[in-house]
């Protein structure tokens, strides 16, 4: 079983016997090529989404994850979540979602109180 030691450590311990090896994604260039072309989808696509919702949000949440839950919440109205998926039905479609916000109970019942977005 290998131990896992971070990249600096690994460089640190090598560094000594032979130059660095090339890290191809453990670096500030992809991480800016990665957040680059992410803007640059995002700004190809115009969703069409009610003025309410934070769009950059909305955006974000539908390319990098692929869905979100739209949500009735007493307290805000409707609104645009990201959440986690969970339970399934026959067909293997999601049944439930929660969220990470605690601004209002974060479990949802897909068809009764939230409904699906998919990309």
């Amino acid at each position: 079983m290998d131990v896992p030691i971070p990249y600096r450590f690994i460089n640190l311990a090598q560094a000594v016997e032979s130059p660095s090896g090339v890290q191809t994604l453990d670096n500030l260039t992809a991480a800016f090529y990665s957040r680059y072309l992410m803007k640059r989808a995002i700004s190809a696509v115009k969703l069409t989404i009610p003025d309410e919702w934070d769009a950059d949000y909305a955006a974000y949440t539908l390319f990098c994850r692929g869905f979100g839950i739209v949500v009735d919440v007493p307290k805000f109205g409707v609104i645009f979540q990201g959440a986690s998926l969970y339970g399934r039905n026959v067909y293997y479609q999601p049944t439930r979602a929660i969220t990470a916000n605690p601004l209002y109970d974060p479990r949802r019942k897909a068809g009764s109180s939230g409904k699906t977005a998919k990309w």
